[in-house]
C-alpha cells in the first residue's frame, strides 16, 4: 500500500480537538496502516489503498474539525520536493528562513520565478509539483508576512513546511 502525510494546518495545541492528541483519535478511525505524526505540528504519515489524495483528502476532513485544512501528498511527491529543493545548499535559518507551501488547488505564480515582492523581505524562488518553494530574510526587526501575502495574493487553502520538515516527513513514509 502507498504511503502518504497528512499536512494539516490549524493545529493548536491549546484547543482540545485540534491538538495533536486528538487528530490522532479521529484519524486512528479511519482504515490507515502505520499512522504516526512527525514533529506534533500537523504532520500525519500514514499508509492506505484508498489510491487518491484527493479521496484521502476528502475522508480526513470529514473525519475532522471543519476549520482543520488537510492537504495529503504521497512519497513519492515528497520524494521529488526534497529531490528538487532549489534552496538546497543555501542555509535554513536566521536570515534565510526557508518555506515549502502547498495549495488545497493548482496555483499559477502569474509572474515569473524567483520573484522577490517590493518592499517584501521575502523572495519566491521556484514551484516544484505545485508546492512553492520562499526564502526570507527574518532578521531580527523585520516583519517577514509570507503567509499573509500568498493568502492574499492566491488562497488561504494553503499550508507551509520548512524543507527540513519534509525531509523528516520523507524518513518516516519510508
Amino acid at each position: 500500500m502507498p504511503n502518504y502525510v497528512a499536512l494539516i494546518r490549524g493545529v493548536a495545541p491549546s484547543i482540545e480537538n485540534r491538538n495533536n492528541a486528538a487528530i490522532l483519535r479521529a484519524l486512528s478511525t479511519l482504515d490507515f496502516a502505520g499512522l504516526g505524526s512527525v514533529l506534533s505540528s500537523g504532520n500525519y504519515v500514514f499508509t492506505s489503498a484508498l489510491g487518491s489524495t484527493a479521496k484521502l483528502e476528502a475522508l480526513i476532513t470529514n473525519t475532522l474539525a471543519k476549520e482543520l485544512l488537510t492537504i495529503v501528498r504521497s512519497q513519492q511527491q515528497i520524494q521529488t520536493l526534497v529531490d528538487n529543493n532549489p534552496l538546497s545548499g543555501t542555509p535554513h535559518g536566521p536570515g534565510s528562513y526557508q518555506l515549502v507551501t502547498f495549495f488545497k488547488h493548482p496555483m499559477d505564480p502569474g509572474f515569473a520565478l524567483p520573484h522577490h515582492p517590493e518592499g517584501k523581505f521575502f523572495e519566491l524562488v521556484a514551484v516544484v509539483d505545485g508546492a512553492l518553494f520562499t526564502v526570507s530574510d527574518n532578521a531580527p526587526g523585520r516583519t517577514v508576512d509570507t503567509m499573509a501575502w500568498l493568502e492574499r495574493h492566491y488562497t488561504r487553502d494553503l499550508t507551509s513546511r520548512t524543507p527540513l520538515t519534509l525531509q523528516k516527513i520523507l524518513k518516516r513514509l519510508q
